[in-house]
């Protein structure tokens, strides 16, 4: 399966099985052990084995490799914190989310599912950030929320069509946050929905790169949960279509109703992933993740 797996670039169905390529890595692996326990050793399982290890490994480990070659920022520069969080429209806990996202101290929070139970959250979270560009508030259609310790200049919102055959249902909130004299950076949430074999979710990414194309680059910081494992084609395909360059790379899912390692209970936290320092006024994209938050972006101004 996890050979499988490198054929996504031409299938959707099969890049769905990228989603489970640790599943298979760890498979392989106790299976390798298996075979390696019996003798003699059946040579048809220890090869599947090997090449099971192989090809979930590679889809990985080019990811981390693409993780670690990122250039980081230097520490004496003025920084841009950004966090981005799906709190969860159902999350069972929004004042534990709250908390969670207020612990962080960043600068400008992104909040994905900002409706139903997401409301408790967006509402304690703006009492320590000012500054909101809030689309929830506008239209029923969008889900996403700014908020800013930095003075928000202008902001704005998207909203897809929600109706075939032009139907992409891609929501953007965006917000240019005043830096200062050191300038403006431009931030872009969105939240995607899960990839399809309808081809819905490829329509929404194209409809985004194309939302996006005429952003600068070196100036715009496009955050949010893409619902897709970082190691998936379907990713590859937006990097290939957007002029903003993908800043994180390695980092899995982990849903929402799964227990968190740090011990929160099912359901709790659905949020994002790990810090990534970007060199001197170097903008990019960040996908999501559902996991606790942390910050996401690091940015020098």
């Amino acid at each position: 399966m996890g050979v499988l797996a490198w054929a996504g670039r031409f299938s959707t169905m099969l890049d769905l099985l990228n989603h489970a390529t640790p599943l298979f890595f760890a498979s392989s692996l106790a299976l390798l052990a298996l075979s390696l326990t019996k003798r003699p050793r059946p040579p048809l399982t220890l090869a599947l084995a090997l090449l099971g290890l192989l090809g979930s490994g590679l889809v990985v480990g080019r990811e981390l490799a693409a993780n670690w070659a990122e250039p980081k920022a230097s520490r004496a520069a003025p920084r841009l914190t950004v966090l981005t969080q799906n709190v969860w429209a159902q999350n069972p806990s929004p004042a534990a989310m709250a908390a969670s996202i207020l612990s962080v101290d960043a600068d400008v929070v992104v909040i994905e599912e900002a409706v139903g139970a997401g409301r408790p959250v967006v509402a304690l979270v703006a009492q320590a950030y000012p500054y909101h560009a809030d689309c929830t508030t506008v239209t029923q259609w969008c889900a996403l929320a700014i908020l800013s310790k930095k003075p928000i200049k202008t902001w704005s919102y998207h909203v897809g069509s929600w109706r075939p055959p032009e139907w992409d249902r891609l929501g953007l909130v965006r917000a240019t946050i005043d830096g200062g004299a050191a300038g403006s950076v431009e931030i872009i949430g969105t939240q995607l929905i899960h990839p399809d074999l309808k081809g819905d979710a490829a329509l929404q990414a194209l409809a985004l790169s194309q939302a996006v194309d005429s952003v600068n680059p070196k100036t715009a910081i496009l955050v949010g949960d893409f619902n897709r494992t970082a190691w998936a084609y379907s990713l590859k395909q937006f990097d290939a279509r957007t002029t903003l360059r993908r800043r994180t790379h390695g980092l899995a899912t982990w849903p929402a109703r799964w227990p968190t390692a740090a011990g929160g209970g099912p359901g709790q936290f659905h949020s994002c992933q790990s810090i990534r320092s970007m060199p001197d006024r170097a903008g990019g994209w960040c996908h999501c993740n559902d996991r606790r938050p942390q910050p996401l972006i690091t940015t020098e101004l």
